[in-house]
């Protein structure tokens, strides 16, 4: 699991257009999600004494904050889009049940791609209900 958290941190810091980094990010949770239940456990739940897991929580929070004003800067994310919706897109997918890893990995790509339709800025889009606050970690001066 670290290993593939690590992978996704460096694709979307690296990738020069904002949008398409924070759609692999949402594309990549979803996946990992499917290959491992654990994750979304891992990364939504604070384990006191495990370091590792908080420091690599707080980067990913802090890199998709600002990939997400990023991508808002650049008109592509929709302005309304708030950090703790990234934790609703985990609630959601924890919520995917198939008879199959194939199936639940072809449920969790579509459902991602769902997500990102959603996210995509766009004129005929009405503005969204107030965000509940999900995310205690997030960081100051993420998009809220």
């Amino acid at each position: 699991m670290a290993k593939d958290i690590d992978f996704w941190n460096a694709a979307m810091i690296a990738d020069p257009d904002p949008w398409r980094g924070l759609c692999l990010v949402i594309e990549k949770i979803c996946e990992l999600h499917a290959r491992d239940r654990g994750f979304t456990e891992a990364f939504l739940s604070t384990f006191p004494g495990v370091t590792d897991v908080a420091a690599g929580r707080e980067y990913t929070v802090r890199a998709v904050a600002e990939l997400a004003r990023r991508a808002k800067k650049a008109g592509r994310l929709r302005s309304d889009f708030v950090l703790d919706d990234l934790i609703l897109i985990l609630m959601a997918n924890k919520g995917i049940h198939a008879t199959s890893a194939a199936t639940q990995t072809a449920a969790s790509r579509r459902f991602a791609g769902l997500v990102i339709q959603a996210f995509e800025a766009c004129p005929q889009h009405a503005p969204l209900p107030p965000a509940a606050r999900l995310a205690s970690t997030a960081p100051h001066g993420s998009p809220r």
